[in-house]
Formats: C-alpha cells, structure tokens, sequence
C-alpha cells in the first residue's frame, strides 16, 4: 500500500507538468472498474447498468480480479490511464484522496441525492476538511457471531446488545470446557483475531482511545489505554480461553461449521461463507460489547467507490451515474439479497425487510448508524496500519521479539514518522 501511495504522488507531479487527463482505453470508451465483477457486486447491476446506460456511453468494464486489480490501478494512476470509477478499501481510497487523486464527490452527493434516504455510512469516506473521497459499497461490520445451540446445551443467556467485555468472558469462560475428560477443551467459548478491523482496533476503541488524533497528525499508541487494551487479548489467553481461530488449508474456519466455537469476531461477509459451508448452523450475530469505559463502537469496513480525478467530464458523469443506479432502491434490494460484502446502505432495504438469517441483522445496522466506526482512514493509513498490525501480533504473542514496552514505544515513533511524512505530501 506504501508503493500505491508513492505511485498515486508520483502521478500528481507528473500531472503537474503535463496537465494530462486521464486517457480511456479508446477514444469515446468509458472505463469503470469492478474489482472481481459479479463475485462483489451483483452481476445483475453491472449489467443492468449497462444495458440502461450502454446507449449514452460506450461502456468498457474492467472485471480483473481484486488483487490484480489493484495492480493495475497504482499503475493507472501513476500513468493517467486509471478507470474512472474504481472500488477499493477505504484505507487506499482515503490515501488517493488525500493525494489529490480523487474527485471530491460532497458536491455531486448535494446536488442529486437525498441523504434521508440512507444510513449515515454515506458519509464515511468524508476527510478531516469536509471533502468526500468515496462512498460506501456496503457495510462490512465487525460483530460477534455466536453458535445458539452451544449457549442452550450449557443454559447461557444469548449476548444482548447492551452487553459488556465482562459479560463476553463470563460467557466465553463457561463455554471453555473439556467434554470427555481426556485434559483436552473439545469447546472454546471465543475466537479473536488479531488484525485491525475484528482485533486490535476494537480493542483501543472500547478502552475509549484511536490509534492517531483525530487530525492525523498524532500516534496515540505508547498510552496507559493501549497497553491495558493490548495486554486484554494476552489475559484472556491466560485466563484459559482459547482466542485464536485456527483456518484451515483453504483459510477457512473448521472449528465454527464443527460446532467447537461458541463466539467468534468475524465481519458480516462470514455470512456467505457460512451459508456455503454450513447452511443449517443454528447462529446469531451481536454487536461487539462495551468495555471496561463503558465506550461501545460498532467497527466497519466501508469498501468504497471513487471516481478518478484526472478522468475527462464524460468519464466522471458516467462513473456518477453508476453510483446512483448502485444507490437506487432497486439496485440496494438486490444488494441485500446477494449480502456481498455486507450490508446496503439504503434505509428502505431495512424498512422492508422481513424474517432474516442471521436474525439480527436490523440490530447491527442499527449498531452501525448510532456508533458506527471506520477504520481511521487518513494521511498514510495504508502504512501505519500496517505497522500496527505487525507490531500488535507481536505483543500479543506467548514469545513476543522484544519487552513489549519496547515494541509500543517503537510502533508510537514508527506510526509518528509515517504522519509526518504523509502530512508533508498531503494535496490540500
């Protein structure tokens, strides 16, 4: 993510000297690009788009799958031949637009859509200055799923959504348990994982506390309230619950579809793999609980759509122009049947809603619109998240490589360096 940001910077000097604008494919071809086409975003969007809009434009859709996709992007950006819609991860979204890559999409938002009409995620791809870099492609929440027929054989009360961490590990305790007395647990009451959106950030956010200030200009990471966070996660493992998901060769979770895991912190996508690997799973999915401050935040990942800064107008109408049929009621319906990568955004779609698996779904959309949180997308993001993540592996480890006072004052100076280097290059 660190060479997509010097790409994107690169781009803009050359632009500086040339004032090119983006080149399509063909002279009149409009360039959009669908990251793994139809496996994230409905085929039957894609190609209704393009059979509403494929007389107004000569429509060319780039389908490349994710990760090569974005390959292809650094590089479209950094030459001026980058599509001009694109979806992407916030974090790399939010680095392009702080770049000066991005159309600052707030004036198309307050001209032709009604933000009554949506959840308050429209607003999330927003930066410290008001500008709008990208808008969501659904809500990916951070939630606990929970196996309702492990509660009811041991008689425990399924999680509210007022519950706290002390109410998570009593409940984690009592479902941590060696059935036939071989010394081996054969159930785990919680799974955790250890990366920013269902690990460490969930963390720092219940003991009330970000991991940069709120104008990114701060590392908030050497701090009495990180190392109490942090060291949370290493007294759990203590305490005897077993808080590491193990995959299996295809990444995947056997221990959750074998009915071994009681609690486990997944983003809502888990559904899709939940209903192709265990369909007739007895489970629910609760907001993650309060901490010991009291502060409650529901964590979620808002892939987003932007339109390429440098493309020429009839590029950027047409990239617009897609994201308000995605937007449309139509569009958001039949985003809520497929749930690639979570959740629409569009509040009729919860207004109709009938019966659901998992049964919550309406509690977690509600999670999201009162104390929805993203991941702290600003100058840099892409790298200090992943200093971050290596650092809090590490710390969290049984044999960390250092005193782990050692390594929160080096991720602090780290993660420093980084917002002042990012800081320094941001297009105002």
């Amino acid at each position: 993510m660190k060479k997509a940001l010097c790409l994107i910077l690169a781009a803009l000097m050359l632009f500086a000297v040339t004032g090119c604008n983006n080149n399509t494919a063909s002279e009149g071809t409009v360039k959009l690009g669908m990251p793994s086409g139809g496996s994230v975003t409905p085929q039957e969007i894609i190609d209704g788009f393009v059979a509403e809009y494929g007389n107004k434009y000569n429509i060319e859709i780039d389908d490349t799958p994710w990760g090569e996709f974005q390959t292809k992007l650094n590089l479209g950006i950094a030459s001026g031949t980058a599509p001009a819609l694109y979806l992407m991860d916030s974090g790399y979204v939010a680095d392009a637009g702080y770049a000066g890559a991005n159309e600052d999409l707030k004036p198309l938002i307050d001209r032709d859509l009604n933000v009554d009409d949506f959840v308050s995620a429209i607003f999330s791809g927003t930066d410290a200055n008001g500008h709008i870099w990208g808008v969501p492609h659904a809500m990916n929440a951070a939630v606990i799923f929970y196996n309702k027929d492990l509660f009811d054989k041991k008689g425990i009360e399924y999680p509210k959504a007022d519950w706290t961490f002390d109410d998570m590990i009593e409940k984690a305790k009592a479902l941590t348990y060696d059935e036939d007395g071989d010394g081996e647990k054969d159930f785990y009451g919680l799974q955790w994982e250890k990366n920013i959106s269902v690990g460490w950030l969930p963390l720092m956010l219940s003991y009330g506390l970000e991991p940069v200030s709120a104008d990114f200009t701060k590392a908030q990471i050497d701090t009495p309230e990180v190392k109490k966070a942090w060291d949370t996660l290493i007294e759990w493992g203590e305490g005897g619950l077993e808080i590491t998901p193990r995959r299996d060769f295809a990444g995947l979770y056997p221990d959750w579809w074998q009915e071994k895991v009681a609690m486990q912190i997944q983003q809502v996508s888990f559904i899709n793999t939940l209903e192709q690997n265990a369909p007739d799973l007895n489970y629910d999915v609760q907001v993650i609980p309060a901490g010991p401050g009291g502060d409650q935040n529901c964590v979620y990942v808002p892939n987003m759509w932007a339109i390429y800064g440098r493309s020429d107008q009839t590029s950027k109408d047409a990239a617009w122009d897609f994201i308000k049929y995605y937007y449309s009621e139509e569009s958001q319906d039949i985003c809520a049947k497929y749930n690639k990568g979570g959740f629409p955004i569009r509040k009729s779609v919860y207004e109709k809603m009938g019966e659901t698996k998992p049964a919550n779904i309406k509690g977690i959309i509600q999670g999201i619109d009162d104390r929805g949180h993203t991941l702290c997308e600003g100058p840099g993001w892409s790298e200090w998240r992943t200093i971050i993540d290596k650092a809090f592996k590490d710390y969290v480890s049984l044999t960390p490589t250092k005193p782990r006072e050692q390594i929160l004052t080096e991720t602090q100076n780290d993660v420093q360096t980084v917002l002042d280097e990012a800081n320094a290059k941001k297009v105002q």
